[in-house]
């Protein structure tokens, strides 16, 4: 697609918990991340093989007793702090096992400045992401330049396309206006035309006639 041309490089976090891939623009870069939030569980409630207990074995070996729920939010802000600094443009989307509309949520992105993209199109939505819950926990965040390159957004139908039990979203971006058109494009200068109104440019046009018959005339 258009952003194949556009590539420039791509990562993970430590843990594996979230990747991400660059773009590069003539004003800013675009990092756009992919992300996973375990279920929320305690220790002896879920199965080693859970991602939320993976997820807490890899932080202890580096001593970290943090919840591992907490301590993605905790990294991937970070990080997006760090994308602020260098002037980069992001885009947060995943699955993050909570309602994407909480205040707790939210008011984390808003720190650094993202706006839940959900609650521009469909603020009093009753949909949900995932066929067995009841509530969107699939959602997207973007910095205010990408929220106002936005053409459309909307949901999948479930099972559409990938066999699934979440949901699709999809999200139409103005591509140019997020990496290379920053700046308002200026207006071309209007034409000069006669106006009745204007008394010099009246006095200037009858100059004008009156040389060109006199020029006649001569002749």
């Amino acid at each position: 697609g258009k952003l194949s041309s556009r590539f420039a490089s791509q990562g993970t976090d430590k843990y594996g918990r979230y990747n991400w891939i660059q773009f590069y623009g003539k004003i800013s870069h675009l990092r756009v991340y992919n992300v996973y939030r375990p279920v929320s569980h305690t220790d002896g409630s879920s199965g080693d093989n859970t991602v939320w207990a993976i997820q807490r074995r890899l932080l202890q070996n580096d001593d970290i007793d943090d919840d591992p729920r907490s301590h993605i939010l905790t990294s991937l802000l970070k990080d997006i702090k760090n994308d602020i600094k260098k002037n980069r443009l992001v885009i947060v989307a995943g699955d993050f096992n909570q309602d994407i509309f909480s205040h707790h949520l939210n008011d984390k992105f808003s720190e650094v400045g993202l706006i839940n993209v959900a609650s521009m199109f469909t603020p009093n939505t009753n949909a949900r992401s995932y066929s067995r819950g009841s509530k969107l926990i699939d959602g997207i965040w973007v910095s205010k330049q990408v929220a106002d390159a936005i053409v459309s957004f909307g949901f999948a139908p479930f099972q559409f396309v990938v066999p699934s039990d979440h949901r699709g979203y999809y999200m139409d971006l103005d591509i140019f206006q997020i990496l290379d058109d920053h700046f308002p494009t200026m207006c071309p200068p209007s034409y000069r035309r006669l106006k009745s109104t204007v008394p010099v440019r009246v006095d200037a046009y009858v100059k004008s006639v009156r040389d060109r018959k006199s020029v006649r005339v001569g002749k």
